[in-house]
């Protein structure tokens, strides 16, 4: 599984992390997190995700090279990481001191969540990107995608936005401050809480 150089890209105050090789799943969260690093968030690298999917797939067991629309739980060999391994990743997350859950928006989690996300990861089987926040005082939103358009629509409000992901036909997951986050995911995979910037970037106007 190769490393690929990274490319931020700036729109405004925006930043985008571009992907160039098949690891779409990184780039999402690590994308849906760049507004909170002032908050203390540290994102995850490559090597910490993919610690996460051999600790989910069992022992030494290496990792599937698979479509990726055919991975839930696991990467395949292009790193395209599956729904369990970014919920695993984002639990390990916290900004300012309040651990992050990642899970399904819906029933119990949506209301849990509401007014209070920090971002959306939407998957459509092939390909992961997010909602996240921005503007001043991060009260706006905004699609950051690690191919095609860097930012693509935008939503002044929380109500629009909840109008548009119901009406998607994605995947959507939300990331939200959940006190139950940690405690759950600290047992057997502690050892690999390990963050870095293992990455090279660029930043290009």
């Amino acid at each position: 599984m190769g490393k690929a150089k990274q490319t931020l890209k700036c729109k405004g105050s925006s930043r985008v992390e571009r992907q160039s090789a098949a690891e779409c799943g990184l780039c999402a969260l690590r994308n849906v997190l760049l507004p909170h690093r002032d908050a203390g968030v540290k994102l995850p690298s490559w090597d910490f995700l993919e610690k996460e999917a051999r600790a989910l797939e069992g022992g030494e067991a290496d990792l599937l090279e698979v479509d990726a629309a055919d991975v839930e739980d696991r990467a395949d060999g292009a790193g395209n990481f599956g729904v369990e391994v970014l919920m695993v990743a984002a639990s390990r997350q916290r900004i300012e001191d309040e651990p992050l859950s990642l899970e399904y928006w819906g029933g119990r989690h949506r209301e849990a969540s509401s007014g209070r996300e920090c971002g959306f990861i939407l998957g459509s089987g092939e390909h992961w990107w997010c909602i996240r926040r921005c503007g001043r005082n991060l009260a706006q939103w905004e699609e950051a995608d690690s191919l095609g358009r860097p930012i693509g629509n935008q939503w002044q409000t929380d109500a629009n936005l909840y109008d548009f992901l119901g009406k998607s036909d994605d995947t959507v997951l939300v990331l939200y401050p959940s006190e139950d986050s940690a405690a759950s995911e600290s047992g057997e995979h502690a050892e690999h809480d390990e963050f870095g910037e293992s990455k090279e970037y660029m930043l290009v106007g």
